[in-house]
């Protein structure tokens, strides 16, 4: 039987919360390895976006025309080598964010009310839309792609925006528990800006009301930066044989969201054929 947790002390719209335990989260960071077979389709994928064909891997005018400060390539797998790594690098520093995040969460005492969780829903549901467009689709085109249903969208919206909801709160307690406080010369710092912008930022935010609001984005920050280097971590790295299955798997599930691509794409045209002067949208 599920444990229905007590509602929180809600006064002036500011809900207070509290953990079970403020002692430090332990987290595990899976690590890839990275193949051999991975480097060649990112090296194949780039040249072809940059107008080039397979063929072209290996030839060291068309590498040198078509990537800056690149001679050949050689040189253009090694870039592409350390780009992957450093890359598998960050997804591990992610990883430690996502895990933080969560363990928090799980030690919150008090539920997170439901108006909190709405503002939080359509934060993400905003934010997704604009992902969305930054990649130049629509929302139908993006669901296609990733072979979803406007439900199964719905679903995933929903669990991002009460994780996100429950994360902020745990976290919130967890800087009321530990008194912690951030000075106006971090924000830029902790914002990930410039101090000339976070200056800026501060100007307009003061303007609209939303002063508490970046402070507090800028203190949660730092906390979780805390909260990690406090943390028990340790390290799981990939064998070659599990990064293969990996990789094999991948490929398959590529060639079948591709397979169905092309499957609505021919139910498209066929349809567009059936009724020449009706127009899909």
């Amino acid at each position: 039987m599920e444990l229905i947790k007590p509602e929180p002390l809600v006064i002036g719209g500011k809900a207070t919360y509290t953990l079970t335990s403020y002692d430090p989260i332990s987290i595990t960071v899976h690590v890839p390895f990275l193949t051999e077979e991975e480097i060649d389709y990112a090296c194949e994928a780039a040249v072809v976006r940059a107008g080039g064909t397979v063929d072209d891997l290996n030839n060291d005018i068309f590498i040198a025309e078509h990537f800056e400060g690149i001679s050949g390539s050689q040189e253009f797998r090694a870039v592409v080598t350390a780009d992957m790594r450093q890359f598998n690098a960050r997804m591990a520093e992610e990883q430690k964010v996502e895990q933080a995040t969560s363990a928090l969460a799980a030690r919150l005492v008090q539920r997170v009310p439901e108006q909190f969780i709405a503002s939080s829903r359509e934060y993400t549901r905003q934010a997704l839309q604009m992902t969305i467009a930054q990649m130049g689709l629509t929302v139908d085109d993006y669901m296609r792609q990733m072979g979803i249903t406007k439900a199964q969208l719905d679903e995933l919206v929903e669990m991002q925006a009460r994780a996100a909801a429950e994360g902020d709160a745990a976290m919130d307690a967890w800087i009321a528990h530990r008194k912690i406080t951030i000075a106006d010369e971090e924000i830029a710092r902790y914002l990930g800006v410039m101090p000339s912008q976070a200056e800026e930022i501060l100007s307009q935010a003061a303007a609209a009301g939303q002063l508490e609001d970046v402070r507090l984005a800028g203190l949660r920050a730092k906390a979780l930066e805390i909260i990690i280097a406090e943390a028990n971590c340790t390290y799981e790295h990939e064998t070659e044989q599990e990064a293969n299955e990996r990789v094999r798997a991948s490929i398959q599930e590529r060639a079948m969201m591709e397979s169905f691509m092309q499957q609505q794409n021919n139910n498209q045209t066929s349809a567009e054929d059936d009724h020449p002067h009706l127009k899909l949208v």
